[in-house]
Formats: structure tokens, C-alpha cells, sequence
């Protein structure tokens, strides 16, 4: 298991607000392929001075980056791209893939979706209309009334304007969408048909903090039952598989706080999440957050402990995977 590269990535971390500097993601795309020194990079990227000092000194105390004096002149440096750094551009990569799917508008839209996903309230919003649709008011009303763990901002400052403002860019991604007031009543926000195509992003930059971030849980990225929900109305089962409830448990370690089991019907080849408990599945499956990111991501389940009927909770996971595979 890979360790932790030290200092910030053992606290609050911004790396999703990284992707939006694109400087900085082009200097460890420079160093990829091999180690450069000030001058190379310089070339490389076209401009220096205390911006470029200034990304080196911060990527490297994030761990993203490995410099070393050169053996030859101790006053002269160079770097490379660390592990974590490496998969953190992979990840850059799917966000790229993503924009290019929600879009067809250019770059703007993508550097809106890096916006949104870099932003803690959009994250959150986004969560919230997972549970069902809401409107403006009792949305703002439940994001004040509930904490959420890992943000930096207090829930209490965030105005109409500001939600407003969020829900507009969200809806221009597609990830959010406005469902049309019924008869006196008020509009109704939800998530939009795009928001499914969230869920592989999400799984590999919960899959990136469990390898890089051990002393910090990942929050919503690594909540089971926020993915399992995302992507249910378009998960297909094979028809020939048992009609019954599967259960799905991620197991933390006992220091940590757990997530709530989830609890999934098959029936019709379709799936849908209870929001129940439920005593008698027809199987259980189980493993700890960071299995279940591999295992969902290569769509390969022998490290997912099962009990009872597999072939239910097989057919689920494969269809899981299928649709975090999806283009």
C-alpha cells in the first residue's frame, strides 16, 4: 500500500481545486516523462519567475512533485512527478473525458465543470437532490440545518444568492435540473439527466484519497449509497438472475465513522435503492471503501466478500460497473 507523502495530505486537502489552476496541472504534465530542471521547465511551459517558483514550492509540499538538488551543483534543482501526483493527473483526465461528454461548447464548459466540482457547496447540493427533488426554499433550508464533514466552510453562509448562483451553473452542466411548478406549488429542483456521469469520477478520487490521504476518509466520494443511487436508473441486471434485495456494507475501520448500509431490489432487470432496513436479503456483499473503488473500477468482485445467493450481487455490481464504464 502506497504511504502517505506527509504534510498536507493528512489535512484538508484542495486537490480538486488543483485541476482548476491549469499552470499548475501543465507543470506536472512537464514532468511526467522524466525529471527537469528550472530552465527546462521555463522552456517548456513559456514563462517563469515567481509564479513558476511559487507552483514548484506548492506541488512539491502537496507531495505531487520530488525535487532534488543535482548532484553536481547543490544551488541547482530539478523535479519529478510523484506517484500520487501521477494518478492525480489520471484523474485530471477523466474530468477531461467528462466535459467532453457533457459538451459541445468548447473548453468554457469544461473549465465550469472543474468550477463546480472544485467548489464544496456544488458538491454538496449535488448530494442533497440524490435523496429526492427539492424546492429553492427547503433546499437552502436543509443545506443551512445539516453539517457535512471535510468542508472548510461554515453552511450557515450560504445565502439564496449564492445557491442560486450554483444551481444556475449546475443546471447549465446538466447535472442539475428545474422540474416544472405544479399547480401553486414551487418549482422543484433535481438532479439532471447528466449527473450519472459523475460516478466514475467520483470513484476514482475516492480511490486516489484512500491510497494518498490515509489519515482522512473521503466524504461524499466514498459514500456507496450516493453512487448506488446516481446511477440506478440506468443500471441493467441480467434477466435470468434472481428478483430479491441485496445488501451492500462498506466496512471501515472501527475508529471510523461507517456509512449506512445499502440496501438495493432487483426486479425486471431493473434495480432501485430502499431507503429500509431490511433483515433477510438474498445476499450480502461487503469489503472496505478502498476495495470496493478497485473492485467497481475493474469491474473485478473476488476481493468483495458475498454471503448467500452471489449471482444477485454479481449481476448488481457488473451492472454498477457497466455504467461507470459507460462513454
Amino acid at each position: 500500500m502506497p504511504k502517505s507523502t506527509g504534510y498536507e495530505h493528512d489535512r484538508p486537502p484542495g486537490f480538486l481545486a488543483l485541476h482548476a489552476d491549469e499552470r499548475a496541472i501543465a507543470l506536472m504534465k512537464a514532468v511526467r516523462d522524466g525529471p527537469l530542471g528550472r530552465v527546462e521547465l521555463e522552456e517548456r511551459l513559456g514563462y517563469g519567475g515567481k509564479g513558476l517558483g511559487e507552483r514548484l514550492s506548492r506541488l512539491e509540499r502537496m507531495g505531487l512533485l520530488v525535487g532534488r538538488s543535482l548532484p553536481h551543483d547543490g544551488r541547482r534543482r530539478e523535479w519529478r512527478l510523484a506517484d500520487c501526483g501521477r494518478e492525480l493527473l489520471a484523474i485530471d483526465a477523466e474530468l477531461e473525458r467528462l466535459a467532453a461528454a457533457l459538451q459541445g461548447t468548447g473548453e468554457e464548459l469544461g473549465a465550469l465543470l472543474v468550477r463546480s466540482l472544485a467548489d464544496p457547496w456544488d458538491r454538496v447540493i449535488l448530494r442533497r437532490l440524490l435523496v429526492a427533488p427539492l424546492p429553492f426554499n427547503e433546499l437552502l433550508r436543509s443545506l443551512r440545518a445539516v453539517g457535512h464533514a471535510g468542508l472548510e466552510v461554515r453552511l450557515a453562509q450560504l445565502d439564496s444568492a449564492g445557491l442560486s448562483r450554483r444551481l444556475g451553473r449546475l443546471e447549465r452542466l446538466g447535472l442539475v435540473c428545474k422540474q416544472p411548478a405544479a399547480r401553486r406549488g414551487a418549482a422543484l429542483y433535481a438532479r439532471g439527466d447528466q449527473a450519472w456521469r459523475l460516478g466514475r469520477v467520483s470513484v476514482i478520487w475516492a480511490l486516489w484519497r484512500w491510497r494518498w490521504t490515509p489519515g482522512r476518509e473521503p466524504g461524499m466520494a466514498g459514500d456507496l449509497l450516493g453512487l448506488v443511487t446516481l446511477l440506478a436508473d440506468r443500471v441493467r441486471v441480467a434477466a435470468n438472475v434472481n428478483e430479491g434485495v441485496v445488501l451492500l456494507h462498506v466496512r471501515s475501520a472501527p475508529e471510523t465513522l461507517g456509512w449506512p448500509d445499502v440496501v438495493v431490489a432487483l426486479a425486471d432487470g431493473r434495480i432501485s435503492v430502499l431507503h429500509t432496513h431490511f433483515t433477510a436479503p438474498l445476499a450480502r456483499a461487503w469489503a472496505t471503501p478502498r476495495v470496493w473503488c478497485e473492485a467497481l473500477l475493474a469491474s473485478s468482485f473476488e476481493a468483495v466478500e458475498m454471503e448467500g445467493d452471489a449471482a444477485p450481487a454479481h449481476a448488481l455490481l457488473e451492472g454498477l460497473a457497466v455504467q461507470l464504464r459507460a462513454p
